[in-house]
């Protein structure tokens, strides 16, 4: 059984309440859509409703270069 961590949630500044299914979740899909730029589906995650966490996951990937979008599906 996995229990979320609320206080790193706040630490990288993710929603709590963002609909997030922590123990499925995985990459679906990276796809090259513009000269790097980059492609990012999430799966296990609400679709249009995890900004938080898709900005977190956009940050982090940036932080080593690789500019991205990044959106989230069931």
């Amino acid at each position: 059984m996995k229990e979320v961590d609320i206080n790193r949630l706040k630490h990288f500044e993710i929603n709590e309440n963002e609909p997030i299914n922590w123990t499925n979740l995985k990459c679906k899909e990276v796809q090259e859509i513009n000269n790097n730029i980059f492609f990012v589906k999430v799966k296990e995650a609400g679709e249009s409703a995890c900004r938080t966490f898709c900005y977190y996951i956009e940050d982090y990937l940036e932080s080593y270069g690789w500019e991205c979008v990044v959106e989230t599906e069931w």
